[in-house]
C-alpha cells in the first residue's frame, strides 16, 4: 500500500526589539525534527531529518525610505550549513505611490521522498536560487494595485529524468516575468486578483515541463452574521511534459466558511474543487495522473492562550 506517513516536530524562540518606531530587530533560533514513514511502488523506507537554524532581520525607516535585510544560516543533518539573505528597498515617491526593490539567496534540500524514495537519488544537491524583484505600488483609501518584474535563477533545480529513470540535479534553470496584483475593500466584499505572465526556462532555453506560463487567482471575501465566507478561482494554461505531451489547462474552484463559536473556539469547513474538475499536472506516455476530485475539510480549532 502507497503511503506517506510524516511527523515533524518544531521550535523556534524569536526576540523582537523596536527602538523609537526608527529601527527595528529579530534574533532567532529554529529546531525542526522531522519523522517519515513511506512507502511508494514497493519501496519503503523510515527516516529521520534534523534541521536548526539561527536567524535575524533588521529594519530602518527614515524619511520616506525603508531597508530591511535578513539572514539565515541552517544546520542541515545531510547537507550541513546553509546560507540565505534578502535585501529590500522602498521608496514613497508620491502620496500613493512607491517603489521597492529587493534581491535574496534561498535554498531548498531535497525531501525525504527525493532522497529515498520511487525514482530517488540519495545524490541529489539542495536547490538554489537567486532572485530580483522590482515592483511599482499605488495604495488608495479601499484598494491597492501592484505590477511587479521578477528575475529569478535556479541552481541544481531538481527533476525527474526519464532517460534514467531517476532523480537529477539540472545544471540551471531560470524564470522571468511579470504580476499585477489588485486588492480591494468595500462593504459589499473584499477580494484580490492576480495575473501572473512567467517564462520558466532550463540551461538550454528550453521551457521547463510541468510549468505554465500563464495563470490568474481571484479571491473574494464577505462576512454574513458573523460567518467569513471566501471563494477563490485559479486558472493555469497548459503546459509541456516528457515525450512533448501537452497538459491542458484548467480552474479550480474553491469555497470556504469559518464561524467563532467563541472567543476561543471556532469551526470551518472548506469544499475544493468544486466542480469536481478532472485536471492533470503530470502524465505519462499515454495517459494522465488524474489528481484530486471534490474534497470536504471540516476543522475545529481551540486557541489554548
Amino acid at each position: 500500500l502507497d503511503h506517506t506517513q510524516t511527523e515533524r516536530q518544531s521550535y523556534e524562540l524569536l526576540i523582537n526589539k523596536t527602538l523609537k518606531q526608527i529601527l527595528s530587530y529579530s534574533v532567532g533560533f529554529e529546531s525542526e525534527h522531522e519523522e517519515v514513514d513511506y512507502s511508494s511502488y514497493g519501496i519503503s523506507f523510515r527516516k529521520d531529518l534534523k534541521t536548526k537554524a539561527l536567524f535575524g532581520t533588521i529594519e530602518w525607516i527614515k524619511n520616506k525610505n525603508s531597508w530591511i535585510a535578513s539572514a539565515r544560516e541552517s544546520d542541515h543533518a545531510l547537507y550541513g550549513k546553509q546560507f540565505s539573505w534578502n535585501m529590500g528597498f522602498l521608496r514613497e515617491l508620491t502620496k500613493n505611490w512607491s517603489l521597492n526593490i529587493s534581491s535574496g539567496t534561498a535554498f531548498r534540500s531535497p525531501n525525504s521522498s527525493e532522497l529515498y524514495g520511487f525514482g530517488s537519488n540519495n545524490k541529489l544537491l539542495p536547490e538554489v536560487s537567486r532572485s530580483r524583484e522590482i515592483g511599482l505600488s499605488k495604495r488608495n483609501r479601499n484598494s491597492s494595485f501592484k505590477i511587479v518584474s521578477f528575475t529569478r535563477d535556479t541552481l541544481n533545480l531538481i527533476n525527474f529524468n526519464y532517460a534514467d529513470y531517476v532523480l537529477k540535479n539540472v545544471e540551471e534553470a531560470s524564470n522571468s516575468g511579470v504580476e499585477l496584483r489588485y486588492k480591494w475593500t468595500n462593504n459589499f466584499i473584499n477580494g484580490s486578483l492576480i495575473l501572473r505572465k512567467q517564462n520558466p526556462q532550463d540551461q538550454n532555453k528550453n521551457q521547463l515541463l510541468r510549468r505554465s506560463k500563464l495563470s490568474s487567482s481571484l479571491n473574494l471575501s464577505k462576512n454574513i452574521s458573523g460567518y467569513q465566507f471566501s471563494f477563490n478561482v485559479s486558472a493555469f494554461d497548459r503546459r509541456k511534459d516528457f515525450g512533448n505531451i501537452t497538459l491542458p489547462g484548467y480552474a479550480l474552484i474553491n469555497l470556504a466558511s469559518k464561524r467563532d463559536l467563541t472567543e476561543k473556539l471556532s469551526l470551518s469547513v472548506k469544499i475544493e474543487n468544486l466542480t469536481n474538475k478532472d485536471y492533470f499536472t503530470a502524465a505519462t506516455t499515454n495517459s494522465y495522473y488524474l489528481n484530486q476530485d471534490r474534497s470536504l475539510w471540516l476543522k475545529v480549532a481551540y486557541d489554548l492562550r
